[in-house]
């Protein structure tokens, strides 16, 4: 109690009150540079992080959401929601990775189609974030013409219900939204 009274005499005199300006207004600039938010997607409501600069649509190119990053160079980093109306997914993890070979095979038609080339894959994986027990992932990157571009797809059940999100950036992308990517994925929450 009597450090509490120190505290509140010095703030009373002056001495520390530009450092309690300091911290109050770096810590609302930090809350006002990026949100959570709700969004509703068929029978489903999610909750994700938003960050500041960011836009969203829903039903651009019958995707039921996508967030776009700012743009760089001309692109942006593009965050895929889909909801799949497949309900009670069970994840045969011995399947998933026979599909493995499938994926890669209709990547490299894809990319010869393209003209590009792929650098690697990153092979079928489970992990998980904050909100989601269990995500199963897979993904690649490639080059066409001169850019680097990483796509990665991750699969997990919402509600009973199974979900794919889609990331797709470019090298470029990755290092300045990269950490924002991130974020994201491991913000999002299933609501009721």
């Amino acid at each position: 109690m009597k450090n509490l009274r120190k505290f509140n005499i010095k703030l009373e005199n002056g001495k520390y009150k530009n450092i309690l300006l300091i911290l109050i207004f770096s810590l609302t600039f930090q809350v006002a540079s990026a949100t959570e938010k709700d969004f509703t997607l068929g029978k489903n409501k999610i909750n994700l992080h938003y960050p500041k600069g960011w836009q969203h649509a829903f039903n651009f190119l019958n995707t039921p959401l996508t967030l776009f990053g700012p743009v760089l160079n001309g692109r942006r980093a593009v965050v895929s929601i889909n909801n799949t109306n497949i309900k009670d997914f069970s994840f045969n993890k011995k399947d998933l990775q026979d599909n493995e070979d499938n994926y890669k095979n209709g990547r490299l038609k894809w990319l010869k189609k393209n003209k590009g080339k792929v650098v690697r894959f990153t092979g079928y994986r489970i992990s998980k974030w904050k909100n989601i027990p269990e995500i199963h992932s897979i993904g690649y990157s490639y080059t066409i013409k001169n850019d680097l571009f990483l796509e990665k797809s991750y699969f997990f059940n919402c509600n009973n219900e199974l979900f794919n999100i889609s990331t797709l950036m470019t090298w470029e992308q990755n290092k300045s939204h990269g950490k924002e990517v991130k974020k994201i994925l491991s913000s999002f929450k299933c609501l009721k």
